[in-house]
C-alpha cells in the first residue's frame, strides 16, 4: 500500500513536470510570436513615417518651387513697371 502510494507520488510529480515543461515551451512559443508581431508593427511604423517624410519633403519643395516661380514673375513684373 505505501509502495503503491510512493509510486502514485512520482506518476503525479512526473506528470506535473510534463506538464510545466509544455506550459513553459508554449509560453516561451507565443512570446516568441508576441515579439515577432511587435517587430513587425515597429517595422511598418517605420515604414510609414519614412513616407510621411518623404512625403513631406516633396510638398515642401513643390511649395518652395512655386514660391521661387512666383517670386521671379513679381520680379520680372516690378522690373516691366520700372521701365515704364
Amino acid at each position: 500500500m505505501i509502495k503503491d502510494m510512493q509510486l502514485n507520488q512520482v506518476l503525479l510529480i512526473k506528470t506535473m513536470e510534463e506538464s510545466h515543461a509544455q506550459a513553459i515551451k508554449s509560453m516561451e512559443v507565443n512570446h516568441s510570436n508576441q515579439m515577432a508581431s511587435f517587430q513587425n508593427r515597429l517595422l511598418t511604423m517605420e515604414e510609414k513615417q519614412v513616407q510621411l517624410i518623404n512625403t513631406m519633403e516633396t510638398k515642401h519643395a513643390k511649395k518652395i518651387s512655386v514660391m521661387k516661380s512666383n517670386q521671379f514673375t513679381f520680379q520680372n513684373r516690378l522690373d516691366g513697371m520700372e521701365i515704364l
